[in-house]
């Protein structure tokens, strides 16, 4: 479990992304079963959530576009909880964003 001793330690932004990535990771099941992988990043505590499903949509449009994003995650509460990690954090372009992709 990441500690306060371990975020207040880090050099730069990139390290924390990194530590509290680690973290998520080890807390998150495959993505193989969807509902199972849902449901793991549904018990993760709010901030990490947010963290996680935020980043997620970040990785595939970076990837592939936000095409792929909806390709690889064809749940709708997927997109629920990007949504909420998008307020949660203050995103509002990134959220606006995603809002008006999910109208396409």
């Amino acid at each position: 479990m990441l500690t306060l001793a371990e975020i207040k330690n880090t050099k730069d932004d990139e390290e924390l992304d990194d530590l509290v990535m680690i973290e998520a990771e080890s807390r998150v099941s495959d993505p193989s079963d969807a509902s199972v992988y849902l449901k793991s990043i549904q018990n993760l505590p709010t901030g990490l959530r947010a963290f996680w499903a935020t980043w997620i949509v970040q990785c595939e449009v970076e990837n592939g576009g936000i095409g792929q994003y909806f390709w690889n995650t064809k749940d709708e509460a997927f997109y629920e909880e990007a949504r909420s990690g998008f307020q949660l954090i203050g995103a509002q372009e990134a959220l606006q964003l995603f809002e008006e992709a999910l109208q396409i």
